[in-house]
């Protein structure tokens, strides 16, 4: 009995242990990146700083993003400069995305040496430890549209039980971060058809999607429309901008409309 307790307690520390250590590792290295250098943190840091003072959210920046990575800096730069807020919320975000990694291995296998190997793969990869601590709005995005993803199949096991609101929640969260997690919602609206009966499928579908494609369609729906009119003259324009005018305020407005003299304020 010592030894099933002991295994039962060790399967669950263990899990926990990986990104307790991912996350030391990232203080250590953080301080590295001292340069606010990522030309998309400092438009979206800017946009933060007109959100939390009551300016609104640029248009512009509204286009290429959803406003939830702004809004969650320009909160912190209450507290810190923007470029540290902004590097803390992609270290949490990462941090909190090795353990749900580890969550979705063990929902997809049945099996937590998968789990724990998912984990490995992820904190070793150069890549993923670089984004972790960059003024980027991808780690953020990743944790929520892998929770999302999580729980989906979760509530897929057990259709009875109420995690297909909480997919709704994490997948409005993941797409109010990046417009990219709009693919979540045909999937979540389509996959429980194949494993409910009409009715009970219905029911899950409109749950799952419903709670975060509803504030998402009505905050975003007109930026991303936008966004597909211009993404094809963004292949001839390397940095994607729009191409309509109409006093339509671009990150390119943004920055020249911002003094020299303000922008130390965020390194």
């Amino acid at each position: 009995m010592r030894t099933g307790r002991f295994r039962i307690h060790k399967e669950q520390w263990v899990p926990a242990a990986v990104p307790l250590l991912f996350a030391v590792v990232l203080l250590v290295i953080s301080p590295l990146h001292d340069t606010f250098e990522e030309w998309d943190g400092v438009v979206q840091a800017f946009a933060g700083r007109e959100i939390v003072s009551g300016e609104g959210y640029p248009w512009g920046v509204a286009q290429r993003w959803p406003p939830l990575y702004p809004l969650l800096i320009g909160l912190g730069g209450r507290l810190l400069s923007e470029f540290d807020a902004a590097k803390w919320i992609s270290m949490t975000a990462a941090v909190g995305l090795v353990y749900v990694v580890y969550t979705l291995t063990v929902e997809m296998s049945g099996r937590r040496t998968l789990g724990l190997l998912a984990q490995g793969f992820l904190v070793v990869n150069p890549r993923f430890v670089i984004s972790s601590i960059q003024v980027e709005n991808h780690m953020l995005e990743s944790v929520f549209l892998v929770c999302a993803l999580t729980l989906f199949l979760k509530s897929i096991k057990s259709p009875g039980s109420k995690l297909w609101l909480a997919v709704g929640a994490t997948a409005g969260l993941a797409a109010l971060t990046r417009y990219t997690s709009y693919a979540l919602l045909p999937v979540f609206a389509l996959v429980p058809f194949a494993f409910f009966g009409r009715r009970q499928a219905l029911r899950a579908a409109l749950r799952s999607t419903c709670p975060g494609g509803t504030p998402m369609r009505v905050r975003t729906a007109r930026p991303l429309r936008t966004r597909f009119t211009y993404q094809w003259a963004g292949m001839c324009c390397p940095m994607g901008l729009p191409i309509n005018g109409g006093g339509i305020r671009t990150q390119t407005s943004i920055a020249s409309s911002t003094s020299s003299e303000r922008i130390p304020a965020l390194t």
